[in-house]
């Protein structure tokens, strides 16, 4: 018995830093769209020198975070699976049209 409460412990951690992860790369994106609305070159590229990110390629961050924050309660509200999965293939299926994009010119 001992050792299912480790395992279930474990597992709980494990969920916490992947909800502080998910956080950290929707802020991240937030900060970034942000930049963008108020023209503020800091925020468009954290790193100072930096490639500017794009303002799509943010979005997509923010999707992907909120697709990961809400996976970790599914267990307990099955409502959310579908909305993370439609995250989830959003992200994916307008990364690859820009990709395309890139592709065909």
């Amino acid at each position: 018995m001992g050792k299912k409460v480790r395992e279930w412990a474990a597992i709980g951690e494990y969920q916490s830093i992947t909800s502080l992860c998910a956080l950290a790369v929707c802020l991240i994106a937030l900060l970034v769209l942000l930049g963008w609305t108020l023209q503020n070159n800091t925020l468009i590229s954290l790193i100072p020198g930096s490639v500017p990110m794009n303002p799509v390629a943010a979005l997509l961050f923010l999707a992907c975070g909120a697709a990961l924050f809400l996976e970790e309660p599914a267990e307990k509200n099955r409502r959310l699976v579908p909305v993370a999965a439609i995250l989830g293939s959003a992200t994916v299926l307008l990364a690859g049209v820009r990709q395309w994009r890139y592709l065909t010119g």
